[in-house]
């Protein structure tokens, strides 16, 4: 078989590889109406500033009931249907401290279960021009010395779903700015892009992504992920990688994270292709052994090392994603 990448035995450090984004809520019942009452106020297309983390990571402004939270970190791949809100910061905004108990919930890697939920709730919770009336805010115990460490920031929440589905985002790398587009509104120059399909799962955004040699798999979009590509650990020998991961490597390392361990290799990828662009050579990295959270209907995932060589346009609604390269950066494939 043709060599796909050249290996290395550079580890993705800091046991975030996949971040916040392995922090895991799934619930049932009336719980997949929560963040659903959504308005917009402000023109058609607003644009945000944003902070980024000493990772990369993008962190917003939101306020609850009119008091700062602190910096929002915007994930969409992070698997918390509800917003996230650390201890903390929902106490210095006032705000109410509930028990919820669902019909059933997945934490993390623990597997499914039933019990109560702290959640907090709010009048109303503002992210630039997207307001969400009374959110169940999910309580993220445990996170805050984490989250300070991972970001150099002193983060106050989890932006995910719920604000990707109220709006279009637009992510400029470069100024470090979010464009919140109101759906239904967008302005021509953005309507009129090469759209590319997202498959939804979960209230997830999911792209198809291309090989080398052709082969195509199913990644998560990923903007709380540091790395361009994480492949799953069934995904390495899915794609015939799992004979060339050892080669030049010394063993195995291990990182640890918000959701516990993860043994993985790292590797560049010769290319690959999203929509029309082609990208490369791409370090990856190859998970050794499998998660319980790694879903074997899809591969893996794409993060920021990836996007940010485009303006990455998410319209989660509308199931399709818009890549515009920067000037001098990628080409279209041959």
């Amino acid at each position: 078989m043709r060599r796909l990448f050249r290996a290395t035995t550079t580890n993705v450090l800091g046991g975030l590889l996949i971040g916040l984004s392995l922090v895991t809520i799934f619930w049932s019942g009336q719980a997949r109406q929560a963040n659903r009452n959504s308005e917009w106020r402000g023109e058609p297309s607003v644009r945000v500033p944003y902070e980024e983390g000493v990772k990369g990571q993008i962190f917003l402004p939101v306020e609850a009931d009119g008091a700062d939270i602190g910096p929002c970190l915007l994930d969409s791949g992070a698997q918390v249907h509800m917003m996230g809100i650390l201890p903390a910061a929902a106490r210095d905004a006032g705000l109410r401290r509930y028990i919820w108990v669902p019909e059933s919930v997945v934490i993390g890697a623990t597997g499914h279960r039933t019990g109560p939920v702290p959640n907090w709730t709010a009048g109303e919770l503002r992210v630039g021009p997207v307001v969400i009336t009374a959110p169940r805010l999910v309580e993220l115990a445990g996170l805050s010395t984490t989250m300070d460490r991972w970001s150099g920031l002193p983060a106050g929440a989890l932006c995910s779903a719920a604000v990707f589905l109220a709006a279009v985002v637009e992510i400029d790398w470069r100024t470090r700015e979010i464009v919140f587009h109101r759906p239904g509104q967008l302005p021509a120059e953005i309507a009129t892009l090469d759209w590319i399909p997202l498959e939804q799962h979960n209230r997830l955004p999911y792209v198809t992504l291309r090989l080398e040699d052709g082969q195509e798999g199913l990644f998560l979009v990923d903007t709380g992920m540091g790395p361009a590509i994480h492949f799953h650990h069934h995904a390495v020998t899915k794609f015939g990688l799992e004979p060339d991961r050892r080669t030049g490597l010394k063993g195995s390392r291990t990182s640890v994270g918000i959701n516990g361990s993860i043994q993985e290799h790292s590797g560049d990828l010769q290319s690959v292709s999203i929509g029309k662009y082609r990208v490369g050579p791409v370090m990856a990295g190859f998970s050794a052994a499998p998660r319980t959270n790694d879903r074997k209907k899809f591969d893996g995932r794409i993060g920021r090392e990836l996007l940010r060589q485009f303006r990455t346009i998410i319209d989660m609604r509308g199931g399709r994603m818009a890549l515009v390269p920067y000037e001098g950066v990628l080409e279209p494939p041959r």
